[in-house]
């Protein structure tokens, strides 16, 4: 069964967070269980809140909605979305320009872009689009 469990980047402290999503008061809000019975509220920028899609990456890290992945290409990007009731990668051109979206790396083939296969152990995170220049 996978995880539900969500991602944002603190308004005060910069900070990422992961737990529960909640929208009260019309902010958004990351809830983190800390113990059995304490639940940590903390307040996070709604644009930067992303989805665990269930995949780890090689160094066992979890792959959320936004994450940017290694590609063995430097013309493109690989950004993981959720679209059509999944998730998978869009890949980008150096520029910005979309290129598509795929749901595994099966499908995929832009110039000499062949990768292994999107929740997979050979992924790598590289940063995300919050972070990151894109």
């Amino acid at each position: 069964m996978q995880e539900i469990i969500f991602r944002g980047k603190g308004i005060q402290s910069d900070r990422w967070y992961e737990g529960f999503y909640a929208y009260y008061g019309g902010k958004s809000f990351i809830l983190e269980i800390v113990d059995f019975d304490i639940t940590k509220w903390h307040e996070v920028k709604s644009r930067t809140v992303g989805q665990f899609s269930g995949c780890y990456d090689k160094n066992g890290k979890r792959i959320f909605d936004g994450d940017m992945l290694a590609t063995p290409d430097e013309n493109h990007k690989a950004i993981v979305e959720f679209h059509g009731g999944q998730f998978g990668i869009a890949l980008y051109d150096i520029v910005g320009e979309y290129k598509g979206f795929y749901w595994s790396h099966d499908a995929m083939t832009v110039t000499q872009f062949e990768a292994i296969g999107f929740c997979s152990e050979y992924e790598e995170i590289i940063g995300n689009i919050h972070d990151e220049d894109f």
